[in-house]
């Protein structure tokens, strides 16, 4: 397999952009490496006291991609001691789409447990994102 360096070249204003490609078979194809360019994460428990209640883990936060029409989606990951992780899936856009860097905001809701402190934001095994847990009473 031979990697190779795509670029557009600037012109007319527009902004370089490299992407590493990869060949197998004759066909090159983007890797998979995580796009998220920047993100930002907030987390807390909502612990309020209540009929039918139990304490909740919701986590917000916004993602920047490359292009538009990424689709992003937080899937609860392995608990390790205080921390539990969550894990971004990825799903590129199909076919042409806005060369636009964009934002994508994101919500999760998990059953919580005690003892909760921090959550780790995992994409394609890179940790993208930590947040400290709030407890809210």
């Amino acid at each position: 397999m031979k990697k190779l360096i795509a670029a557009m070249l600037p012109m007319a204003g527009m902004i370089a952009v490299t992407m590493p490609l990869s060949i197998s078979g004759g066909t090159a194809h983007a890797q998979s490496a995580c796009p998220i360019l920047n993100s930002n994460w907030q987390a807390f428990v909502n612990a309020m006291p209540g009929p039918r209640s139990r304490p909740t883990l919701i986590v917000t936060g916004s993602a920047q991609v490359p292009t538009a029409g990424y689709r992003l989606r937080l899937i609860r990951g392995v608990r390790a001691g205080a921390t539990q992780r969550l894990v971004l899936r990825v799903t590129p856009p199909r076919g042409a789409a806005a060369e636009v860097i964009s934002n994508v905001d994101l919500r999760a809701e998990a059953p919580a447990q005690r003892g909760l402190r921090r959550v780790v934001i995992e994409c394609r095994g890179r940790v993208i994102g930590r947040a400290n847990v709030t407890w809210a009473y």
